[in-house]
């Protein structure tokens, strides 16, 4: 995993930062891999008013030209009303951004634990490579 994402955790919040750079960060299936297992690390989660959400981030997000973006979020299979869903204000939150989305956003479900639920792994590494060949075709 360290050879394409390195993670460190502090007082529940989850540092993910992408290193290839040498690749620009380009996601491939490995490194989307990485990322879904970090996703499945538990935290203790808790909701502290100084820490911006992903809302205020998208916010202050400033992409290059040209960047390419894509969301996912992970939640519990459930009514939305009761569970919430990231992915879509993300995917629009990028697209203000300026980011080019390059697929579609995309949820994986986890238990109540955060662990993806079985089959989720493999479904979202499919959706890594799908994403991977996205990028491969725009870079043509």
């Amino acid at each position: 995993m360290e050879d394409r994402i390195r993670v460190s955790i502090s007082e529940g919040v989850a540092d993910v930062r992408l290193v290839r750079a040498d690749k620009m960060n380009a996601l491939d299936g490995a490194m989307f891999a990485a990322i879904v297992e970090a996703g499945s690390i538990p935290l203790q989660m808790r909701a502290d008013p100084l820490v911006p959400g992903i809302r205020e981030w998208l916010e202050g997000l400033a992409p290059p030209p040209g960047c390419r973006g894509v969301a996912f979020d992970t939640r519990v299979d459930g009514p939305t009303i009761l569970t919430g869903r990231a992915v879509h204000e993300i995917d629009k939150g990028l697209a203000r951004a300026g980011a080019l989305i390059v697929a579609a956003p995309e949820s994986f479900l986890v238990n109540l634990d955060s662990s993806l639920v079985p089959g989720e792994g493999d479904r979202a590494e499919a959706w890594g490579l799908t994403l991977g060949a996205a990028l491969t075709a725009l870079e043509v």
